[in-house]
């Protein structure tokens, strides 16, 4: 059986979203939006900015692409579903799936027919924050990536569906 971390996220923010990662209670990543829809970015806990959350430009597909400086770590594409969130998932460690329900409360990361990670928006009481349980070999900094590249699509999707 393998063992798995648990990340607290806290979000603040109204126009620009902000987001701590804390494991244990300490605080091991932050984010921040970019304006207008352009992205986010990741700081270690020093401040120094450590991955870019961006989308390139396609009209018909959500593509959402994690980079540490000119490195690429991951790209997200969002399957076209009405039930349920699926995000196809490229990393440079090989490909990872999600699958989440209609409300993007609760979603699970596959590799290969594996759990690796799950993601639940609605563990706390309070809407700012919320858990993910990670196992222990997978590179949370990868995750973190992955959690703002999917907090990205969402804030995507919200801003289709209410203009």
């Amino acid at each position: 059986m393998e063992n798995y971390k648990l990340l607290t996220v806290s979000k603040s923010g109204f126009f620009r979203k902000h987001y701590e990662f804390y494991e244990n209670e300490k605080l091991l990543y932050t984010a921040e939006s970019k304006f207008w829809l352009q992205g986010y970015k990741v700081f270690a806990v020093l401040g120094n900015q450590i991955m870019d959350i961006t989308r390139p430009f396609n009209l018909f597909k959500t593509i959402i692409k994690v980079k540490a400086g000119e490195k690429e770590l991951a790209t997200l594409t969002k399957k076209f579903t009405f039930i349920k969130s699926e995000i196809d998932i490229e990393t440079s460690i090989g490909n990872f799936y999600l699958e989440g329900n209609a409300w993007d409360t609760d979603f699970t990361i596959m590799k290969e027919h594996e759990e690796v990670a799950k993601i639940s928006r609605k563990t706390f009481r309070s809407k700012n924050k919320y858990g993910i349980a990670v196992r222990d070999d997978i590179d949370d900094k990868l995750i973190v990536g992955i959690i703002m590249g999917i907090e990205y699509i969402i804030q995507i999707k919200r801003a289709r569906s209410s203009g």
